[in-house]
């Protein structure tokens, strides 16, 4: 039995008429009698036109209230835009593909140190911004020009800002900084206690006319790494905000952990197996003389102002894990780590993680790697494991007088420093607790994370804002037998505004009124109905639907939540398991 049929077979339960006044309202619920069979022949078919293809006229968006049916409609052909923008392809088959949406990415640490006196300990590595375009090139999106990112304390005061300028849709900031604890720093910035902060990201869609947006000094760019130093702009002179995101809370520390064993297994600052992490080591302790270690031709290199992020992993060839401890994901010392390149795939190592102490590498050290601690790169040759050649780190160049960097807030371009396996002969065929290095010898190791804001203008490409952006505070749940859905905002702000959609299937209603609880609970329509609303020829019983699950707000703009709505289908068509992924 066909999709289509088994739906069609289905006794009417009581589910929603989309053409009732109010599509917010859980008012809108009606009784069988009531019920109208939502499936336009739009919906029945694959979408097999043009790869993308706007509403009739953007001029007169349907208002959701006035017209909710025409805005159901609406929205339904706009969210087509976006899942089947492929003419090649017969129907969507709802897999985690790009979608055509407007990604905005933040690359961010997950830790910080606060700064002392006159000092700044800047944001290591600087955050990054990139906004990703739609995959279809067709679709018009505005111009973004600028982003402005904040530091918030915990009370959610604006601490210090820096304003940058996009750069083929990349930013980075290079004077963010944690304020010292003690009065204000010489340069007026705000002294804060704060044990942790957020970062506000703040995207303009028109060029700003004051001076202090300065362009990139370099056209030497790589994928989503810029050089771009710009100062703090004066507040009065920062242009409209387009879009505004809040990440999440980063703790602020004073020092690296020094706790004992069992304290530090039990700490988020621990690094572990398939982390996302940065090095960079710092010449003499000078700031402006921070290397990050980055890839340039498929090879590794240390760069002033660039970074890459890398996946650490345990390394499991030929079954030499060298991981000391029992808790397989934690990275400690004298484990065993490839590196790994997330956008080309490409690995380096295996090399061998050893503690590093006031230059002195400490190679009987143990315990779990930490945030912010400094470790030496040692190579492993997975055939000699007993170390029997003189050993080699992996370590920048010895820089000499003549190599050139540049201040934080300079224009001047660096030198890219090539990355060597540089020998230290022990003299003990490396039995020894210890030797000496220098700075070019180790790095300082942090996690990063990557945060992804996903939307569209599809339905209305003439909004002014997309703010506030909602963000789900946790992964949405299936409750009452797959029959509800539930999911957690992390603010409650203007959630009476929003639709929750599953594909082509919307709006999902909410089963009580809008209220200041941030926790909403929509009520599902049944799995064969949504199916039916997204598909109309599946037949693949061996692999499940994926359908990704979107709010719109009352402007039109459409936001993924990054969650998919998967279920699968047995040989007779039968829906058999439903989750959210």
């Amino acid at each position: 039995m066909s999709i289509k049929n088994l739906i069609s077979s289905r006794s009417p339960s009581p589910r929603y008429n989309y053409h009732t006044s109010d599509p917010y309202n859980s008012d809108s619920l009606r009784n069988d009698q009531d019920f109208e069979y939502h499936n336009p022949q739009y919906l029945a078919t694959p979408y097999r036109s043009s790869p993308f293809r706007f509403p009739p006229n953007f001029a007169s968006v349907p208002d959701p209230v006035q017209d909710p049916s025409g805005w159901q409609r609406h929205c339904i052909s706009s969210i087509k835009n976006l899942l089947f923008s492929d003419s090649s392809r017969s129907e969507y088959l709802g897999l985690q593909t790009a979608l055509n949406m407007t990604q905005v990415s933040c690359y961010l640490v997950t830790v910080a140190q606060k700064s002392y006196g006159s000092e700044k300990r800047y944001l290591n590595p600087p955050p990054i911004i990139t906004v990703t375009p739609p995959a279809n090139p067709l679709l018009t999106i505005p111009k973004l020009h600028s982003v402005n990112l904040t530091i918030l304390n915990e009370s959610g005061q604006d601490i210090i800002s820096q304003n940058s300028l996009l750069h083929n849709n990349l930013a980075i900031f290079k004077t963010l900084h944690i304020a010292n604890t003690s009065g204000n720093s010489n340069d007026g910035t705000k002294s804060d206690k704060s044990k942790s902060f957020r970062l506000k990201v703040q995207l303009h869609n028109h060029s700003s006319s004051s001076n202090s947006l300065q362009r990139p000094h370099s056209e030497n760019y790589m994928d989503y790494l810029p050089s771009m130093p710009s100062p703090s702009p004066n507040s009065n002179d920062k242009p409209e905000s387009f879009a505004t995101f809040l990440t999440d809370s980063i703790p602020i520390i004073s020092k690296p952990s020094k706790k004992s064993f069992n304290q530090t297994l039990k700490s988020p600052s621990c690094i572990y197996s398939g982390s996302t992490i940065s090095l960079f080591n710092r010449i003499n302790h000078q700031t402006f003389r921070t290397q990050y270690l980055n890839i340039q031709n498929n090879k590794l290199c240390a760069k002033v102002n660039f970074w890459s992020p890398f996946i650490i992993k345990l390394y499991n060839g030929n079954g030499n894990n060298i991981n000391r401890y029992n808790h397989a994901s934690i990275i400690s010392y004298k484990s065993c780590v490839t590196l790994t390149d997330p956008r080309s795939g490409m690995t380096f190592g295996p090399f061998i993680l050893l503690k590093v102490e006031k230059n002195q590498i400490l190679h009987d050290a143990q315990g779990p790697v930490t945030q912010l601690q400094k470790v030496a790169l040692r190579s492993y040759n997975p055939d000699q494991p007993k170390f029997n050649d003189i050993p080699t780190y992996l370590a920048t160049k010895k820089p000499s007088m003549t190599d050139s960097y540049s201040d934080v807030s300079s224009s001047q371009t660096t030198t890219t420093l090539p990355i060597v396996l540089s020998a230290i002969n022990t003299n003990d065929n490396g039995f020894v607790n210890s030797c000496t290095v220098e700075d070019h010898h180790y790095w300082t190791l942090v996690n990063i994370t990557r945060l992804d804001f996903n939307y569209s203008l599809e339905a209305n490409p003439n909004a002014k804002t997309i703010s506030p952006f909602p963000i789900l505070q946790a992964k949405p749940k299936l409750q009452n037998e797959a029959k509800e859905l539930v999911i957690d905002y992390q603010t409650s702000e203007d959630l009476q505004n929003l639709q929750v959609w599953i594909g082509c299937c919307g709006p999902i209603l909410p089963t009580q009124p809008a209220s200041t609880s941030r926790s909403v609970t929509y009520s599902l329509p049944v799995s064969s109905y949504i199916l039916g609303e997204n598909f109309s020829n599946y037949s693949n019983t061996q692999e499940a639907l994926s359908l990704p699950i979107f709010l719109i707000n009352r402007a039109g703009v459409i936001y993924h939540t990054k969650y998919y709505f998967s279920l699968r289908v047995n040989d007779l068509r039968e829906i058999v398991d439903t989750q959210i992924i």
